[in-house]
């Protein structure tokens, strides 16, 4: 970018000077180049993209004054350059011209922003991120007139979006069910393969044919889906096919959890398929219990404490917590509803109390919320009025303007610095070496140290919550070390692999794929801001600022010396009243 010129009419009276030149001097810098001066105080979390790199080309003219030549050049960079994190830069996915034209046109026609965005980086190679299609403003929408042929939704599948597709039929060749998967959904599942989210939405197609979606969490905790399945009917078989295939098609070996909805059938063929627990979805949970008591004849009083105490139980943080709520709901005065307890909730408290959940290691997740909000992003683009094809390419349009977001948050993480950082050499080593997101927990856990009491933890495990869902050292960890201690109190060994940036970084598609499709890079400068004209009130109010300065000195000395400079300023007066200059 430009950091300063100086424009050729600043020295017009150098008659030697090019007259088609229109800077004289001219200095480049890199886009992270220069120093930030924050005023924040630490009220907000900020970053910036300055980091005071080095490189800079500097020009001026030659001897002649005829051309601009090289005068200073430094091509070293103090970060990482990678051409992909460069075009995510925002000059980089500037929009211009016609293309910026046609997309206000768009927005007026009401068309749908996901299409706006996914045909304007084919249109220009450029990235363009949601956040750009917002500030114009301009929606879009991909029309399709091919109706629920299968075979044209294979092709799709595996023609336009690169798909493996596994399709499920019965004796009579009667179409069952559909799973696809794109390589990057596959290569994110074998990355990232501790927990599992599955859930089904509806109201995707005309045919009224639910789409399953699994979908994961990175280390920088966002949401990946890695696999989708059309079910025309959800019974046990079909489900049972679906979660097979899915094993099949990818390794499960370091699969720990599946987080579902209680009511999803053969739970536990599912769970004796992957190998793995099955967690309730914490908003199920509490719904289907409410539901459910509904059915039952209790009585106000009775029924608000039943919720209350179930609530309770399934947000219990230890063991004992929850045998003290259970231990009270026993005492509610209804066999109906301890019956119905005893028999559907108690046998799986593993699956819905969040203590228990942390064991196997949920990530913090109480609820299916990522998938409900994949969802909602995605009935957006697709409604009930869609073909089979229309949905499968609203699907990969709302998964690209995802993948595309995903992509800018990576970039903004290996790009950006944190201004708001204390100045502690333990906080500095957890933020270089996890993710923002998994550093940010540890730091909350690092800072409860002053509150936290001794329980049964050591230098290097812990039995709380926390620690066994996250993965990550707790404040009972950060304890014990200081108690010993232990010098630092932060040691990367205590935190799983897949939080650390160099993990990430190695998963990440943004550093692992090279550009095949848009590979359109753009250089910019940014405009050079000309001196402001100043009128005759405001020159002389600069003027006679500087004329008192004058004064006052020309004043102090006495004799021959004050002489002297009364002499030299009735000098210069008078070249001045002559139009002569000083030199």
């Amino acid at each position: 970018k430009l950091e300063s010129a100086v424009n050729t009419k600043r020295l017009s009276k150098d008659k030697n000077i090019n007259k088609s030149l229109i800077y004289f001097e001219i200095k480049y810098i890199c886009i992270e180049g220069g120093k930030c001066k924050s005023r924040s105080k630490g009220a907000r979390k900020t970053s910036t993209l300055k980091k005071e790199c080095p490189l800079f080309i500097s020009l001026g003219t030659d001897k002649d004054a005829q051309s601009l030549v090289v005068k200073n050049v430094n091509l070293e960079h103090n970060h990482e350059v990678n051409r992909n994190l460069f075009r995510h830069y925002a000059p980089q996915r500037k929009l211009s011209g016609k293309i910026k034209e046609d997309a206000i046109g768009l927005l007026k026609a009401k068309a749908n922003k996901k299409l706006v965005r996914l045909e304007l980086a084919k249109k220009t190679g450029k990235i363009v991120t949601m956040r750009d299609v917002h500030n114009l403003n301009k929606l879009s929408k991909d029309v399709d007139k091919t109706r629920n042929d299968l075979q044209s939704v294979v092709n799709i599948l595996k023609n336009e979006f690169g798909c493996s597709v596994n399709l499920h039929k019965d004796n009579e060749d009667n179409f069952l069910g559909l799973f696809f998967q794109d390589e990057s959904m596959k290569v994110n599942f074998d990355r990232f393969p501790e927990i599992l989210f599955v859930d089904a939405t509806y109201k995707v197609n005309e045919l009224r044919i639910p789409a399953y979606i699994f979908l994961v969490e990175d280390s920088l905790g966002q949401s990946e889906v890695v696999g989708v399945a059309l079910m025309v009917n959800e019974t046990k078989e079909n489900l049972a096919w679906l979660i097979g295939t899915f094993a099949e098609e990818n390794p499960t070996k370091k699969l720990r959890v599946v987080m579902a909805d209680k009511d999803i059938n053969e739970r536990n063929r599912i769970s004796e398929l992957l190998g793995v627990p099955i967690l309730i979805c914490l908003y199920h949970a509490l719904k289907i219990f409410k539901r459910e008591l509904s059915t039952l004849s209790l009585t106000p009083n009775i029924k608000d404490a039943a919720k209350g105490l179930f609530e309770s139980m399934c947000y219990a943080y230890t063991k004992s917590d929850f045998e003290r709520f259970e231990k009270e709901f026993q005492t509610l005065e209804s066999s109906a509803l301890l019956e119905y307890y005893d028999k559907n909730w108690k046998p799986i408290s593993k699956e819905w109390v969040k203590c228990f959940k942390a064991e196997a290691g949920d990530f913090l997740n109480s609820t299916n919320n990522r998938l409900e909000s994949f969802n909602s992003k995605l009935k957006t683009v697709v409604d009930n009025h869609c073909s089979l094809e229309e949905f499968v390419r609203g699907f990969f349009v709302v998964l690209d303007a995802l993948r595309t977001e995903r992509d800018a948050n990576v970039a903004k993480e290996f790009q950006k610095l944190k201004l708001s950082l204390p100045h502690d050499p333990c906080v500095k080593s957890i933020y270089d070496h996890l993710t923002s997101y998994s550093a940010n927990f540890v730091c909350e856990q690092l800072a409860a140290i002053e509150k936290t009491t001794v329980r049964n933890s050591t230098i290097n495990s812990c039995d709380c919550c926390f620690y066994l869902s996250m993965d990550l050292p707790c404040r009972h960890i950060f304890l014990s070390r200081s108690l010993s201690g232990c010098v630092p109190l932060f040691d990367p060994v205590l935190c799983a692999v897949r939080w650390s940036k160099t993990y990430y970084r190695q998963s990440q598609r943004l550093f692992t794929q090279t550009i095949n499709k848009f590979d359109k890079l753009t250089t910019t400068s940014s405009s050079f801001r000309p001196l402001k004209a100043l009128n005759f009130n405001e020159r002389y109010r600069k003027a006679d600022a500087v004329c008192k300065n004058i004064s006052m000195l020309a004043s102090e000395p006495g004799g021959t010396e004050f002489v002297e400079r009364m002499t030299l300023l009735r000098t210069l007066e008078d070249m001045w009243r002559n139009g002569q200059e000083v030199t």
